[in-house]
Formats: structure tokens, sequence, C-alpha cells
């Protein structure tokens, strides 16, 4: 009876003269690459240097004798090296800031604040600077949650249309 379907159109990004919204992912999506990226190559480096190796010139010992042959390096018989077993530091402090400053870059680019997560800003103690970032955030997702809010509003008001027009008429 109301001659719509009983579904709404809700958006995330609307840009002006483009019939197809964007969602706000689409700008997370390139930052979420760079991170993947990252971790996956910090654990590659974690997993390939994580193990001590022997340093030892090539023929010293019989390899197959250390059971794991992974664990030996041997350098050139040239080099002057007594065998030694040798820790790496397999992931570098710049690759751990390099993530975390990724890491930023997706949760501003994504709303969250650290007063969200329940992590407020460095020295800041009084009340009233909690709340003025609360307000703030809540002014930045204002936007989507009203228009979360209107659509589910409308939504229900269209199946309720379509159920009135099956329910029985009471006299």
């Amino acid at each position: 009876s109301h001659q719509q379907f009983p579904f709404v159109r809700h958006t995330d990004v609307d840009v002006p003269g483009r019939s197809i919204p964007l969602s706000f992912y689409h700008f997370l999506i390139p930052v979420q690459h760079q991170l993947n990226k990252m971790t996956s190559l910090m654990h590659r480096n974690l997993v390939l240097s994580a193990h001590p190796k022997w340093l030892m010139q090539k023929g010293t010992c019989d390899i197959k004798a250390l059971g794991n042959t992974a664990t030996v390096v041997e350098v050139n018989p040239n080099a002057t090296i007594m065998p030694k077993l040798e820790a790496f530091n397999s992931i570098p402090r710049d690759a751990f800031e390099y993530r975390n400053t990724v890491k930023d870059e997706l949760k501003q680019l994504g709303g969250i604040q650290g007063v969200s997560m329940g992590d407020p800003p460095p020295n800041a103690r009084a009340a009233s600077i909690y709340s003025f970032l609360r307000e703030e955030q809540q002014q930045r997702h204002g936007t989507q949650i009203d228009k979360r809010n209107t659509m589910i509003v409308d939504s229900f008001t269209l199946a309720a249309g379509v159920v009135r027009d099956y329910y029985p008429q009471q006299p």
C-alpha cells in the first residue's frame, strides 16, 4: 500500500554527483594491506632467525652430526673464525615503530580514538578533558550513527506497512 519495497538505502560516504556511495573501508584497505605485509615480513624474519645459528668454516665439522642443517651457516674456508653459536636480532626496532605508525594511521582513518578504547592522551587528568574528547568522538561518529538510526526506523516503518496490509482489519 505504501508503493515501496520494504527496504531502504543505507550509505556510508555519499559523494555528490555519484549514484554509488563510498564506504569508509575503501580508505582503510591500502593501509590494512600495508599492515598485513609488514606483519608477514616480521613473522618471516622471526621464523628464519629465531633459532641460534652455528657460524663455522666450511668443512670444520660434519653438519649431519648437528642433527639440524638449518642451524648452520658455513663461511668461506679462507675466513679464519672459530666455530661459535650466534643468535641474531630477527626484527629491528624500526620495524616495530613503523608497524605501530601504520596501526595508528589505520585507527585514525577508522575513527577509533584512544578514549574509546580506554587509553586517554598522555598527561590528560581532568574530567573536562575526557568529556571534551568523548564529545569530539561522538561528533565524528554522529553522521554514521544518525544514518544508521534513520535506516532502522525507515526499514521497520516500511515492514510495518507491509504487515498492516495483511493484518486482518478490526471493526
